[in-house]
């Protein structure tokens, strides 16, 4: 059987107004109390509307809200890096007079469902998109419908589209040379999975390294599906089942380093030089854990800063020189990269 298509008024009736304030909210022409807006959005959400904006020769009407969509918050909540970006995130668009709505994907969701419902409600005028996948249908969503988006982190794909993404590739190959000329010939890498665009980037950053100072690395040494804290706790042993044994771990993340250095402790190690650790990210707690994280610090409030105004450039109709933008990180060598002791 064919699904009914919703109108204007099956909307009109489940929020209990007239047909006429429904079509002011949704094209934004008249002053609508809060209250009743939020009967209409409430409605439109629960009957499936979806208004043909341009379908309809109808000029989207800005609502002066950009989404942030992102991943589960039980995953992020605790997130020091997420929370830096967030804030830079609310604090710049406030300062264009923008609100930010966050939207999260729940665990075993259709990520573009999710998409589908700010787009076609009209309830954002553009959209930040956060952890970018390498094949992402969330992108291809947006372009298809040519709704305005940016997306913090960028993926493989040939389209032409808008981001703010950090050269993770650069800083990991350099980081990696950075323990090489210290010493270390046998190194692991931890990281999450390679689903993700920017754990393949760090990868091959950490692969460019060691082939070209003639160090072979054996698939073992190298470790994926690992996120967080407990995702480096974890791979921790066994990386203590490898042999030989690794003198220095790279690490994608700080969390990751942090998990790795709570085990290492637990067995005793002599956390900094057997092994060497080193993390990405440049969250504050890097610095006060013992001893204090080599790490690499990316600039994570100009991430945030820069994902805004490039997306209300975009709203605005404005010309950009550059709307792939690409920022460096800088190395902060702390007390885990030292020399192994066997030299």
């Amino acid at each position: 059987m064919r699904k009914k298509w919703v109108t204007l008024k099956d909307v009109a009736k489940k929020a209990g107004v007239s047909y006429q304030t429904v079509s002011k909210v949704i094209n934004n022409k008249a002053r609508v109390s809060e209250e009743t807006k939020k009967k209409i959005f409430q409605a439109i959400e629960e009957l499936g509307y979806k208004p043909n904006i341009l379908g309809r020769g109808l000029q989207r009407a800005s609502i002066n809200t950009i989404g942030f969509v992102t991943s589960p918050p039980e995953e992020r909540v605790s997130d020091p890096f997420f929370n830096e970006l967030l804030m830079s995130i609310i604090d710049t668009a406030s300062k264009f007079h923008y609100d930010i709505l966050v939207s999260v994907c729940p665990l075993g969701s259709n990520a573009v469902d999710i998409l589908e419902q700010l787009v076609k409600t009209g309830r954002v005028d553009g959209i930040i998109l956060d952890g970018i996948k390498v094949k992402d249908d969330r992108i291809n969503y947006l372009i298809k419908e040519k709704f305005p988006f940016v997306t913090i982190g960028r993926n493989d794909l040939s389209v032409d589209y808008s981001y703010v993404d950090v050269d993770g590739r650069s800083a990991i190959y350099k980081i990696t040379n950075y323990l090489i000329n210290k010493g270390h010939r046998i190194l692991a890498f931890v990281g999450p999975s390679l689903e993700y665009f920017y754990v393949r980037e760090r990868l091959a950053g950490f692969m460019e390294a060691t082939k070209e100072r003639g160090i072979s690395i054996d698939e073992k040494y190298i470790l994926l599906g690992y996120e967080r804290e407990e995702g480096g706790y974890r791979a921790m042993d066994l990386i203590m089942n490898l042999n030989p044994f690794p003198t220095a771990i790279v690490c994608c993340s700080d969390l990751i380093a942090i998990g790795i250095m709570k085990k290492s402790y637990e067995y005793d190690l002599d956390i900094g030089r057997n092994p060497a650790v080193t993390g990405f990210d440049g969250i504050s707690l890097s610095e006060y854990v013992y001893p204090p994280l080599t790490t690499i610090r990316q600039p994570i409030s100009q991430i945030g800063e820069w994902a805004v105004r490039l997306l209300i450039s975009i709203l605005k109709g404005e010309p950009l020189e550059n709307h792939q933008i690409i920022l460096p990180a800088e190395i902060m060598i702390r007390k885990t990269s030292e020399s192994p002791i066997n030299l």
